[in-house]
């Protein structure tokens, strides 16, 4: 959100409001000592205020980065213009939806409720004595790794807050259980949204070529068997306090064989416990005979 003012206006409209002595927020004040206070800090501009026939003057630029906005001055051929740029403001949209909109399904919840739709499936007991049964490579895995509460590059200044949406954070934290079909932007965005960081030096995932392969990235479990039949998979794991594993799947060893006439449709992945109790659902685009 940009505004322009020229400095004649900001001028006045802040030594209006500073005429009354204070904003109605408490956050910025001025006491009869002639400090400026910003959210509870007092700064001290390089020109110090001052009172002219019982007004207070102000440093606009001074008071407006305070409050978090970009100031630059344009000079043109009728004066000079204020250019404020709230950085607050940016950031507060990286960060939450522009309405307060109460938003029940993301993405993957979309997916699946489109599978559903589209298809009847299988019994937990079919699907492992009727499918193929599916070969996978650990391709990495940490017992030590915890899930953190907050990371840094969740933080509205982190890459501009690419990673900072807050329906986007949620939906991940919801989620044990993640697809990963290659490509260097899905893989970031994962690797950050999940929780981790540049801090954490040790492999998560591996390359691979996306037309043979695809993994499945796991938080607090471990992968034991792999089934699919038609278009569900079943992954049968073990859960773990902490901790995470990534499996890599070839196509091929599931009975998938990708060419240039290949197509793509959902499937279903459902992850359940060894007695069969289920604990998650995904879905994802992926090629089929």
């Amino acid at each position: 959100m940009r505004k322009k003012w020229s400095v004649v206006t900001g001028v006045v409209m802040l030594i209006l409001a500073f005429a009354a002595g204070a904003f109605a927020s408490n956050h910025i004040k001025i006491s009869n000592y002639i400090k400026i206070i910003v959210n509870g800090q007092e700064i001290k501009p390089d020109v110090p205020p001052q009172i002219i026939n019982g007004r207070t003057m102000v440093p606009v630029k001074w008071i407006a980065e305070s409050l978090g906005a970009d100031v630059q001055l344009e000079q043109s051929s009728e004066g000079y213009t204020v250019k404020i740029t709230s950085k607050l403001l940016e950031r507060l949209h990286a960060i939450e939806p522009e309405q307060p909109n109460t938003i029940v399904n993301d993405w993957n919840r979309e997916q699946i409720k489109q599978f559903l739709e589209q298809n009847t499936i299988h019994s937990i007991q079919d699907i492992r004595s009727l499918g193929c049964k599916v070969p996978f490579e650990i391709t990495s895995e940490d017992d030590s790794w915890i899930r953190p509460i907050y990371s840094k590059a969740w933080h509205s200044t982190f890459m501009g807050g690419k990673y900072s949406d807050i329906t986007q954070l949620i939906s991940c934290a919801q989620r044990n259980f993640f697809i990963y079909t290659g490509g260097l932007s899905e893989g970031a965005g994962l690797y950050y949204m999940i929780g981790f960081s540049e801090d954490w030096e040790k492999p998560v995932g591996s390359s691979f070529n996306s037309s043979h392969s695809f993994e499945l990235w796991l938080l607090s479990h471990k992968v034991k068997e792999i089934y699919r039949l038609d278009d569900e998979w079943l992954v049968v794991v073990e859960p773990q306090l902490q901790g995470y594993q990534t499996v890599r799947i070839n196509y091929s060893d599931a009975g998938i064989m990708v060419d240039k006439e290949t197509k793509s449709r959902i499937m279903l992945f459902r992850m359940v416990t060894p007695e069969g109790y289920e604990l998650e659902r995904a879905a994802e685009v992926l090629p089929v005979q």
